[in-house]
């Protein structure tokens, strides 16, 4: 019986450090998630409720996790991110990139990082993203990309007549 205390004791110090999380609002009340602690999440229907209520799933999220041997992640650091990385990408599309950015006037980095920043880091970089390869698909540059659209799983396409299907519900046709 000791040991299970000592769990508890550990999970009640770890559950309290600052773990980020992330909130999705649906039409119920909000979607809790805990991106260190993978698989832990809470529901809640007020933003009130959210300081216990996430504090209630990382708890039992890290008891359990003791209890089964598992390593317990520390939380992440924002000096943890340089500010820098490194994205693959087809030939097609980077030429793409460099073209819109020269089009532009900026550098490919400045283009790339407003695209990010009109995403907002959140649900809207996918729609940025269809809506950059819808816009290339209506401007006649759809063979460099078809090979890349295959891997990318954003718009659904069906070809022939080629079909964006947007996670709005917004369709588009391209002959």
């Amino acid at each position: 019986m000791k040991e299970k205390r000592e769990i508890k004791a550990i999970a009640e110090k770890l559950a309290r450090q600052n773990y980020q999380f992330t909130v999705q609002k649906d039409e119920m009340g909000y979607y809790v998630t805990v991106p260190d602690l993978k698989g832990c999440s809470t529901w809640v229907t007020s933003l009130d409720e959210l300081e216990q209520a996430l504090y209630e799933a990382k708890l039992a999220w890290i008891e359990a996790a003791l209890e089964r041997g598992i390593d317990i992640p520390k939380p992440t650091e924002e000096s943890q991110f340089s500010g820098k990385f490194l994205v693959r990408c087809p030939k097609t599309i980077h030429k793409r990139l460099v073209e819109n950015a020269r089009r532009e006037g900026v550098s490919l980095n400045q283009y790339v990082v407003s695209i990010l920043a009109q995403s907002s880091l959140g649900d809207r970089a996918a729609e940025i993203i269809e809506d950059k390869i819808a816009k290339t698909i209506e401007r006649g540059y759809w063979k460099g990309l078809r090979s890349a659209e295959r891997r990318f799983s954003g718009p659904q396409l069906e070809y022939p007549p080629y079909l964006v299907k947007y996670s709005s519900g917004e369709e588009v046709r391209v002959a």
